[in-house]
């Protein structure tokens, strides 16, 4: 989304540059130069947020939210079971609304793993990087 926005900013920021210089039209010389500093920030996040997490932390924040709306999911499905389930699809089935928590923001699959007695669970986003047990993994365990 951000990066759909910031390339809509630096494309339309790009024509009024070039409308500004043409010299054909007055009135756009100076949103021209109002343009520039904006044209800069749409390329800085298009080249450089891709994958990093400072500029952009809301990648881990919707994963955070998401893996919250998962675990509540499973504590229910531990009421109704007396157990945690063997996977996420149990909980996922053929929900569309649901059909997103396979994967988290990255598109990495999550990671879930039951107790040996399904009365606990761990559940690891592998993060930016795609890889479990890395530093930027962010896991719920219960």
């Amino acid at each position: 989304m951000w990066y759909l926005l910031a390339s809509i900013i630096y494309i339309s920021g790009i024509i009024v540059i070039w409308k500004s210089f043409s010299g054909r039209d007055r009135k756009f010389f100076l949103s021209g130069w109002i343009a520039t500093p904006i044209i800069i920030f749409g390329l800085v996040v298009v080249l450089l947020g891709k994958g990093s997490n400072s500029l952009m932390p809301f990648k881990a924040d919707r994963t955070e939210r998401e893996m919250k709306a998962i675990s509540e999911e499973l504590e229910r499905y531990k009421d109704f079971n007396k157990q945690y389930p063997e996977n996420l699809n149990a909980i996922i089935g053929n929900d569309p609304t649901k059909n997103g928590w396979r994967n988290d923001y990255w598109q990495n699959p999550y990671f879930y793993k039951p107790a040996p007695d399904k009365q606990a669970y761990t559940l690891i986003s592998p993060g930016s990087d795609g890889i479990l047990n890395s530093k930027d993994d962010i896991k719920i365990e219960k």
